[in-house]
């Protein structure tokens, strides 16, 4: 497939913001900074330097690269590492900015989670207001799917004590039993971190242990059967809505831990088409009340479940997300999150949106990316790889080194798994395979519930 005509006018307006500038990428772990760099050279950066927490998994970034050594117990601990080291650089890395860019006039180009204005003095691309950052407390989603009258499971919000949690875990349970999420009270989160099925005793009581400890209020609803599922918007600064398709979350219940495996997204799988359009039609009432009321730009998306009575949405994540990295991966010759970081700075007119939204759909419903990877406290020897074929899907199965410890990944060919199908069930059995071959230490796998 070529490329859309309109991928030259966007490669347009981002040569023009980029070219000619030095560029400090600060990523999480360094071997995902590495396309990212080929981009920004493309695009005639002057020159680039990568600030990164670990080196990571992959081919390592060809620009100068400083690591900051910073690890966490979890994803979400290792991502908060890098923020807090960025946002106070040590000596060394304070070095090495002023060894590449001694004028203070580089820009650094940060992660998705990334929320800081400027890093060492230098003014970051793309930066999310505080007002839309606010929105990542899982506790404010169901008063704004209220606001635009998009139906939703019942919910208490309640506070987390033992007493208030009981009375809404009985309330709320049904027979698979409760999902519970946690506010921000110690800052964002996602990932599933904060989020726990609670269906028995055992459950229950862990639960109450982990929220009393870490959140003031708990939302607490029924646990919802069906495909769990995110989708994303785009809005302009004029409040166009640009609404892509839904994608697999690979999110996994563990009965036996009652936490979730997050295991990332994927585009293989396909809802009714009804349904995938009543997903669409949510997209443009959020991002247009988004727009309203908060002046919000940029990427946005939500999550929740696709049941037997049609999509209800958990959550809603202010900024770009992993179903829009997936998409991003299927769209040669345009860099998606660097056309979302022109967009938080409002250097994407309106008039293209509509044609950005057309092309963006034919490629993502045409070329499918399937991929699950999960974070290990093990660390390896070094990069692990094995073929796979699972039931027919072929893939490649690698375990190397991550800021837990390590990483493993799971990517399979789009074009073997069935048309439509999930690929979580491929996924449950790579790691498990994984967990054989090279004792990853992936806890307790989940159930297939």
């Amino acid at each position: 497939m070529s490329p859309p005509a309109i991928w030259e006018t966007l490669n347009g307006l981002l040569r023009a913001r980029i070219e000619g500038r030095k560029w400090i990428l600060a990523f999480d772990v360094a071997a995902g900074a590495t396309p990212y760099v080929a981009e920004l050279q493309r695009l005639g950066a002057a020159d680039v330097l990568v600030l990164a927490g670990t080196p990571g998994m992959g081919p390592a970034p060809d620009a100068a690269t400083h690591l900051m050594d910073t690890h966490g117990s979890s994803m979400m601990a290792a991502i908060r590492a890098v923020q807090s080291a960025l946002a106070a650089p040590s000596e060394a890395t304070l070095a090495a900015i002023e060894a590449f860019d001694p004028d203070a006039r580089a820009h650094v180009l940060p992660t998705l989670f990334g929320a800081l204005p400027m890093v060492a003095g230098r003014p970051v691309f793309g930066v999310r207001e505080p007002a839309w950052m606010a929105l990542e407390d899982k506790m404010r989603a169901d008063a704004l799917w209220d606001a635009v009258g998009i139906p939703r499971s019942p919910m208490q919000l309640v506070a987390a004590r033992e007493p208030a949690l009981r009375a809404a875990f009985e309330q709320m349970q049904t027979g698979s039993g409760t999902v519970w999420a946690g506010d921000a009270k110690q800052g964002w989160h996602g990932g599933a971190t904060h989020t726990r099925w609670v269906s028995d005793a055992a459950s229950f009581y862990a639960a109450v242990a982990f929220f009393t400890e870490r959140c003031d209020r708990v939302r607490v609803m029924p646990f919802l059967d069906g495909q769990p599922c995110s989708i994303h918007g785009l809005v302009g600064s004029e409040g166009t809505v640009v609404a892509l398709r839904p994608c697999e979350a690979i999110i996994l219940p563990r009965r036996a831990t009652g936490d979730f495996a997050y295991w990332g997204t994927s585009t293989t799988w396909d809802p009714p088409a009804a349904r995938r359009e009543e997903m669409r039609s949510m997209v443009r009432r959020v991002g247009r009340h988004l727009h309203e009321t908060l002046g919000y730009r940029a990427a946005f998306t939500f999550d929740g479940v696709m049941t037997a009575d049609g999509f209800r949405p958990t959550e809603l994540n202010p900024r770009f997300g992993g179903a829009l990295g997936a998409i991003g991966r299927c769209l040669d010759g345009l860099n998606i999150y660097l056309l979302n970081q022109l967009m938080l700075e409002g250097g994407v007119p309106d008039a293209l949106l509509p044609e950005l939204e057309r092309a963006v759909l034919e490629i993502a419903d045409a070329k499918r990316f399937a991929r699950a990877a999960a974070f290990v406290r093990t660390t390896p020897p070094g990069d692990l790889e094995e073929r796979l074929n699972l039931d027919g899907v072929s893939g490649t199965l690698k375990f190397g080194p991550g800021p837990t410890g390590g990483r493993v990944v799971a990517e399979f060919d789009g074009q073997t798994v069935p048309a439509g199908a999930a690929i979580a069930p491929y996924a449950r059995q790579a790691f498990a395979l994984a967990d054989r071959l090279w004792g990853t230490g992936i806890r307790g796998l989940p159930s297939a519930q």
